[in-house]
């Protein structure tokens, strides 16, 4: 068997060649599948080719049981996803209803809601969305368990089951540090040794998914993540899925980035960097990797190093602060400034900025410019009043869960203004997050 695999633009097309041992091609056949970044399509591409072959063949070599698939049950569950990818939860939260109508035991698309249950703005506080989250995903798991024992296990059956067990592991973290106050030892030794089980499986799973189709862009997150939750001694088989995922896709922007972000910080500064320069030989430069480049010279203090190119991407390219994470870092660098008492500096690139327009997502322009030019003129108590009045009638629980507000710099404002007793224990709040997280 031999053959071509090609792509024009969002079209890709196997053409395959079926010869006897004499070199006689006794079948020549050509599939095409539409480009969709959530099909597998070198697996579902494969597969009707494996049929063209089976039917030449006969009963030369035994098929798989019949697993048929329901279209419309599929077709709502990526419309559900689209959605959830769009934060717009309403939508999906119908769309993965709908596909549970048309296949009531879908276990995807049951795994789906668990994600809508976490939507932010809800009246409900972090905790109960959790719960409501991890059990939806409970039900989820036992669907796919249920599946996976019913018939040949492939790839779909154990990713499902291990991205489901990687965020059950991440829901139980996430309650755990919320409710450790309200919990005995013994109580939290349970909790973990459950969290860890969780990671384990998914690991498992996860690694049998890779086997099974090793061109899903998707696992290699997981998988990578999973591992990081195994220790950093699991650290550089983490990178390893990263450089294997390259292999397959030398320029995705995203393993790209996350493996240049792990290089850095493990003290290879220089090869995370290179490893993101090969961007540069595409006809356009991805905004995306310039991003990833200041986010890593900041995390490494090359504050000179990021200044600087931070100024060529505004002279080369002054779109590419609209609507993207580059702005952010010059947002940040006034307030830097004004912290280091460069006071004409700060104000300089004050003033750069506001000459730059404005996009519908730069939601926090003026609050982080303001803040900058009100640290550089010394009237740092006007920026502590106006956190503290954001905050007025919420308790620590809902500030630590607005996904707006800064709570670091809410604990600060906090303690100016003579509030010092919540001022620690918000901070202490925001610091075992961070522990949590790292």
């Amino acid at each position: 068997l031999s053959g071509e695999l090609c792509r024009d633009r969002g079209i890709l097309a196997v053409t395959a060649e079926l010869s006897d041992k004499e070199g006689f091609i006794v079948r020549r056949d050509r599939y095409e599948q539409v480009v969709n970044r959530y099909d597998q399509i070198e697996q579902r591409l494969a597969t009707q080719v494996a049929d063209g072959i089976a039917a030449e063949l006969g009963d030369v070599i035994s098929l798989a049981p019949d697993r048929p698939v329901n279209h419309l049950a599929y077709e709502q569950l990526l419309i559900g996803r689209e959605h959830s990818d769009q934060r717009n939860w309403d939508q999906a939260e119908l769309a993965f209803r709908k596909a549970l109508e048309l296949e009531p035991d879908y276990a995807e698309a049951v795994f789906g809601l668990a994600g809508v249950a976490l939507r932010p703005g809800s009246e409900e506080s972090k905790v109960a969305r959790l719960v409501k989250a991890r059990d939806v995903a409970d039900r989820a798991l036992e669907l796919a368990r249920r599946e996976l024992e019913q018939g040949v296990p492939g790839f779909r059956e154990h990713f499902t089951i291990g991205m489901i067990q990687h965020s059950l592991a991440h829901f139980e973290e996430s309650l755990l540090w919320r409710q450790s106050v309200e919990m005995d030892e013994p109580e939290i030794d349970r909790r973990k040794v459950r969290i860890a089980d969780h990671y384990a499986e998914s690991l498992r799973h996860l690694r049998a998914a890779l086997v099974f189709n090793p061109s899903e862009p998707t696992i290699y997150n997981w998988l990578a993540s999973t591992l990081d939750h195994q220790g950093p001694a699991q650290r550089t088989e983490s990178m390893k899925v990263y450089e294997q995922a390259l292999e397959r896709d030398p320029f995705n922007q995203e393993f790209s980035a996350r493996l240049a972000n792990m290089l850095a910080g493990r003290g290879q500064f220089h090869q995370g960097m290179e490893l993101l320069d090969r961007f540069k030989a595409l006809p356009e430069v991805p905004r995306f990797i310039w991003w990833t480049q200041l986010e890593i010279m900041m995390n490494h203090g090359r504050w000179d190093e990021k200044f600087a190119m931070q100024i060529e991407i505004l002279q080369t390219d002054p779109d590419a602060y609209l609507g993207n994470g580059v702005i952010w870092n010059l947002y940040s660098l006034v307030n830097q400034f004004a912290d280091l008492g460069l006071e004409e500096e700060s104000i300089d690139l004050y003033h750069r900025l506001k000459e730059i327009p404005a996009s519908q997502d730069d939601w926090g322009r003026e609050y982080f410019l303001e803040d900058g030019l009100l640290l550089v003129t010394g009237r740092e108590m006007e920026i502590a009043e106006r956190n503290v009045a954001l905050i007025e009638g919420l308790s620590d629980e809902e500030i630590l869960d607005n996904g707006s507000l800064e709570v670091a710099d809410i604990a600060w404002a906090l303690w100016l203004t003579g509030q010092h007793e919540r001022a620690v224990s918000l901070a202490a709040a925001v610091r075992h997050v961070q522990q949590q997280q790292t």
